[in-house]
């Protein structure tokens, strides 16, 4: 993955609750399985099985966190059982061939936890991150990213 993307997760995932984390979640499998296929078109194999592992790896953590006691949760998991299948087939076989189908069962998937992360207000899991404000700055077309210094003396003091 870029590095301009893993800034952008990282500072979503600051500022993210639960919901909020579900879909950052989606969008980094969807960023994965991408840049998985560039690298497998570009022929570099090392990255296409490091990519497509990481992407296989948002899979599992959705399926270790489904909760039995809803029904729901037995077709969610039959869901992502056949999402990690067909990401470990175009792995072992080196194409890319289930992947199109996979990325759309899970932008869909996104899509309704979308409409959930909408009606969650709950506050941020990291409530103690630094809240970072962006904004033009005196140079043409730049964009500064800073954070607001609300404690000048941050950390763990002995």
């Amino acid at each position: 993955m870029r590095k301009d993307l893993i800034q952008d997760f990282t500072l979503r995932i600051s500022n993210a609750n639960r919901s909020e984390l579900v879909v950052i979640k989606f969008d980094m499998f969807d960023e994965y399985v991408s840049s998985a296929v560039s690298y497998l078109d570009a022929g570099d194999e090392a990255n296409w099985k490091k990519e497509l592992r990481r992407a296989i790896a948002v899979i599992e953590s959705f399926k270790d966190t489904l909760d039995f006691k809803y029904e729901i949760s037995e077709n969610l998991f039959s869901i992502y059982q056949y999402c990690m299948t067909q990401c470990y087939k175009a792995l072992s076989l080196k194409k890319k061939e289930g992947l199109d189908e996979v990325k759309s069962i899970m932008k869909r998937l996104s899509a309704s936890f979308e409409e959930v992360a909408k009606k969650d207000d709950s506050p941020a899991l990291m409530g103690h991150s630094e809240k970072v404000v962006a904004g033009m700055t005196y140079g043409k077309g730049s964009l500064y990213e800073g954070t607001s210094l609300s404690e000048p003396n941050r950390g763990f003091w002995a």
